[in-house]
């Protein structure tokens, strides 16, 4: 079970339901990932939200980060995609797990997470493909 961190105030449903409140990630309701069910161990009880009522906490958040830029920098394809004005940003890679010897793939589409990969890309002299989206 992945711990999370609740974003929005849902006081009105419960009184334990404050932005910042720890919960338990369950699983996904109706096949659908954006739906969750959560447990919250300070009231006892599971509900559904979507998922962007959520976050990681924060040394989880540092971890995460930190492994995307090292799959970063040792990742052999790297693709950014964008719209011709800049927006609809993508970032897709691929890398050499190092402990299972697999490839594996990565992608965000999170504005914030795209633009810190093309920082750390840029800084480090690690070369992407730039792509941009050609309207159909």
């Amino acid at each position: 079970m992945s711990k999370l961190v609740l974003v929005t105030d849902f006081t009105k449903i419960h009184p334990g339901l404050v932005k910042g409140a720890e919960c338990e990630f369950k699983f996904c309701s109706r096949g659908c990932d954006c739906l969750w069910n959560v447990y919250f161990p300070t009231i006892g009880n599971t509900y559904a939200f979507y998922s962007k009522n959520f976050d990681l906490p924060e040394e989880e958040k540092k971890a995460e980060h930190e492994k995307f830029l090292r799959d970063l920098k040792i990742a052999t394809e790297i693709e950014y995609t964008h719209g011709p004005r800049g927006g609809n940003k993508k970032l897709e890679y691929q890398y050499i797990d190092p402990v299972t010897n697999k490839t594996r793939y990565g992608w965000t589409m999170k504005r914030d997470k795209v633009l810190k990969g093309l920082d750390f890309l840029n800084e480090n002299n690690i070369p992407y493909t730039d792509t941009v989206f050609k309207k159909s």
